[in-house]
């Protein structure tokens, strides 16, 4: 590109989304004409057709699909940074690792697991034992995502750094 536009990725992405130029332009609130417009400015600073007419719509050639698989990803990430998603536990997909003494697993694990199973039904969560020799390492070592002991379990160093939750 001689003069790089970036508002014309977002319009190509957008066309390779909805495999449409009709699609695109309700996607991205513009006209049709304003889309194909675009698409033609594109092929001229790229110097390659990107479509071809397939039927009564269009089809992406190899060097469309390839650009498309190198922009698509980043320009997502660039309309996430912009625009964050609100958070919701429901589409987290996530493996959690407790490590905790048997007691603390005894009082809370089941109400947790009930309400993890309810608002995030995508997120798994495995009890770990918590070895009192270990306490201090676990998480640094990563072998869990999450240690809950009793504070006197801790050691200053821990209770300083607040490595770990506790109770």
């Amino acid at each position: 590109m001689n003069r790089l536009d970036l508002n014309l990725l977002v319009i190509f992405d957008a066309i390779m989304i909805e495999n449409s130029i009709i699609g695109a332009s309700k996607r991205l609130n513009m006209t049709q004409p304003a889309v194909s417009n675009a698409v033609t400015r594109m092929r001229h600073l790229l110097g390659n057709q990107l479509f071809i007419k397939h039927g009564r719509g269009i089809k992406p050639n190899a060097f469309a699909q390839n650009l498309w698989q190198k922009i698509h990803n980043p320009i997502s990430d660039i309309k996430d940074a912009i625009n964050p998603d609100a958070f919701s536990p429901s589409r987290i997909k996530r493996r959690f690792r407790v490590a905790a003494p048997d007691i603390i697993v005894d009082l809370v694990w089941l109400p947790l697991r009930e309400i993890i199973e309810k608002e995030a039904p995508h997120v798994d969560i495995l009890a770990m034992p918590l070895p009192l020799a270990e306490r201090n390492r676990i998480l640094k070592d990563g072998k869990a995502d999450l240690v809950i002991c009793l504070n006197k379990y801790l050691d200053s160093t821990d209770r300083k750094n607040k490595v770990t939750s506790t109770f």
